[in-house]
């Protein structure tokens, strides 16, 4: 039975990467200004939990995929969609970038574009990113023994202290810090997290790691997993305070959407939201870009008008996109499509395994 909750949390994290995005974008435009304090602020305070609700939630269902499928299946089913989707959507967005060069924020060539490939554009270092911590985890099956779980969850560990909050420009580089995020919800396994989502201890953890979160936002600098915008630097006391504001973060958000799962409407919208995060994630670049760029060219100048807009062209529109791809024969947007299936691996690989 497939938990709402999951989907809701997705749905959670998915909003905090748009506004997030847009948020940046307005920066780069002279729109929002950077230097002002509540800007650091919240930047910090999205990127500290959306990626790692993320990957969190991507490693949940690792176990049950091998044990299915068996490791080279699962396998090859996983990384021919991840490659498809990268492939693609550089080719999209970087298309996009290239014919609006005179209007985006960050123009590039055609050479940026093949770039692109191996120094990922924009989010789309997820996917390789992805990819690359599936391989590591599935090749090393750390469920399989404890000794495997320990040395497993102590290299994550250990590469996410190094790497936390610090981005690299390949694509095999990239964010590294979120690999023990992604790690533990492999080593965790879903059945788990839901006994403890509908547990008393739960509840407490949760509100525990909420106020721990907002805490540490509100009384320190903490350091996001990711690469920060901060202007201030990163410190060894700011990745300390980061490390828990993070797990603080995700524990809080689990919980969160398993409160919301019980408000009919908000839950509902947020699951859906959430089903399709995959769709909004590849897609909401490119359609934030564009409500700022019309804004503009009609004159509005506000940081909230374009703060709104922006968000709900970032949601809305993939939404509408990723429905439209179904009922147009579109699909390959989204999925592999059966000749890339037939080169690279048997069987369907589509979006839809992004978000179990």
């Amino acid at each position: 039975m497939r938990e709402r909750a999951f989907d809701i949390a997705k749905g959670i994290a998915i909003i905090a990467i748009v506004v997030g995005h847009v948020l940046r974008g307005l920066s780069a435009a002279g729109i929002a200004n950077p230097l002002e304090g509540w800007y650091e602020e919240a930047d910090t305070a999205f990127y500290l939990v959306h990626l790692a609700v993320f990957f969190f939630l991507s490693g949940l269902f690792v176990q049950r995929g091998v044990a299915g499928q068996g490791t080279s299946a699962y396998l090859n089913r996983r990384l021919t969609l991840f490659v498809w989707l990268f492939l693609l959507w550089t080719v999209i967005q970087g298309g996009v970038q290239v014919v609006s060069s005179r209007l985006v924020n960050t123009p590039i060539s055609l050479g940026d574009l093949a770039v692109g490939l191996v120094k990922p554009l924009g989010q789309l270092w997820f996917l390789p990113a992805l990819a690359l911590f599936t391989s590591a985890l599935v090749l090393s099956a750390p469920w399989r023994s404890r000794p495997r779980t320990i040395a497993v969850m102590g290299v994550a560990s250990a590469i996410s202290l190094w790497r936390w909050g610090v981005s690299g420009s390949w694509f095999f580089a990239r964010d590294l810090g979120m690999v023990v995020f992604f790690a533990a919800g492999v080593v965790i396994a879903a059945p788990r997290v839901r006994a403890w989502l509908r547990s008393p201890l739960g509840l407490a953890t949760g509100l525990l790691g909420l106020a721990t979160y907002v805490g540490i936002c509100v009384i320190t600098d903490p350091t996001p997993p990711p690469e920060r915008f901060a202007l201030s630097g990163i410190t060894p006391i700011s990745v300390a305070w980061g490390i828990p504001a993070a797990i603080g973060g995700l524990v809080g958000v689990l919980m969160i959407a398993r409160l919301l799962d019980a408000v009919p409407v908000v839950g509902a919208a947020l699951a859906y939201v959430g089903e399709h995060s995959l769709e909004i994630f590849l897609a909401h670049i490119i359609f934030a870009a564009g409500a700022r760029i019309v804004l503009v060219k009609a004159g509005f100048t506000g940081l909230p008008i374009h703060l709104l807009v922006g968000s709900l062209a970032g949601l809305l529109a993939p939404l509408v996109l990723s429905a439209l791809a179904t009922r147009l024969r579109l699909g390959w947007l989204f999925a592999a499509p059966a000749w890339w299936q037939d080169i690279t691996a048997p069987g369907r690989a589509d979006a839809s395994e992004l978000q179990s």
